[in-house]
């Protein structure tokens, strides 16, 4: 919460799942939901809410301004922040995982790490 209204992140899917070289979902959008305490009015992507986002366990912030693309923006995962009067007020992590046998992660038939 941030003077009188609750910020929330609302990213289009919670993981991003991998089989093969198929990213689903391929790309991964993220909004800004605000409700106001004191009047009870909510609202979409306010002005005063900046999203900015990392990728793949980096600490490199980038401005968020539209749909990233799994497998080539970020192969691992992707981390959106809501700044709000320069204070990050939540925070969403999207992962890659990669689908295998019976709820494992799958090595594509190779040895080494999943979805390799």
């Amino acid at each position: 919460m941030k003077g009188g209204a609750i910020y929330n992140l609302v990213p289009s899917d919670n993981v991003v799942r991998k089989s093969g070289s198929t990213y689903s979902p391929s790309t991964i959008t993220c909004s800004v939901s605000k409700l106001d305490v004191n009047s009870g009015q909510s609202s979409t992507n306010p002005t005063e809410a900046t999203i900015k986002y990392t990728k793949d366990d980096t600490s490199t912030e980038y401005t968020y301004s539209g749909a990233l693309t799994a497998g080539s923006t970020f192969t691992k995962s992707v981390k959106f922040l809501l700044y709000v009067g320069g204070n990050v007020v939540d925070e969403e992590t999207v992962k890659i995982i990669s689908d295998g046998a019976n709820g494992a992660d799958g090595t594509n038939g190779r040895d080494g790490a999943p979805g390799a």
